[in-house]
């Protein structure tokens, strides 16, 4: 099945009346003007013209909770998705390569199987997220909230999570898992231990 593009605006509108169920969709993001034709508008230079508020982050705080993308393409909103609201999200077996989730609330969502090459999570609530098998290369945890978030059999080379809250967390069976400097409190470590600091 072919995935369907849809621009950022009308999955905000369908949001809004109630869909959640945006499997295999195509993500556009819409970031130049537009005159009434439909095409870019330029300014003198010949750059299109960004709209407004694009470049500060306008997705910021959007509530997208108990969203289902699977087999959906969300590389549009990559550098835009600082701040979302994702609590209880279907995003597994998504590509998550390069995302900003800053400061995101991610808390109950699933990301079981998703490629996390450079993404960021950087402040973000993961709280009850289930990572289980990700591939995760390069990927920053930093003060993450991950009480009680699953990693079983993931892969996280050079990832890194300090500062983060690994309360009850599992890792059971997790690849290439190095922690510096986190919150270990009953939490299930690669080899099936349970540690505390």
């Amino acid at each position: 099945m072919e995935r369907k593009n849809i621009t950022v605006e009308e999955l905000l509108q369908r949001y809004a009346a109630g869909e959640r169920d945006f499997r295999k969709i195509h993500l556009v993001f819409d970031e130049y003007e537009r005159d009434e034709s439909g095409e870019a508008r330029f300014d003198q230079s010949g750059d299109p013209i960004m709209r407004p508020g694009i470049q500060e982050g306008c997705l910021r705080g959007t509530n997208l909770s108990g969203v289902d993308f699977r087999g959906s393409n969300l590389g549009a909103i990559r550098m835009y998705s600082q701040g979302l609201v994702l609590c209880h999200a279907n995003l597994s077996k998504l590509d998550l390569s390069v995302f900003l989730f800053r400061g995101s609330n991610l808390s109950g969502a699933n990301l079981s199987g998703a490629q996390l090459f450079r993404a960021n999570f950087t402040d973000a609530n993961l709280s009850g997220a289930k990572l289980d098998r990700v591939i995760a290369t390069e990927t920053k945890f930093f003060d993450a909230n991950l009480t009680s978030a699953s990693f079983i059999k993931a892969s996280l080379t050079d990832t890194r999570f300090g500062g983060a809250d690994l309360t009850t967390a599992n890792f059971r069976n997790a690849r290439n898992a190095y922690f510096e400097r986190v919150i270990l409190k009953d939490t299930i470590m690669p080899d099936g231990s349970l540690r505390s600091s």
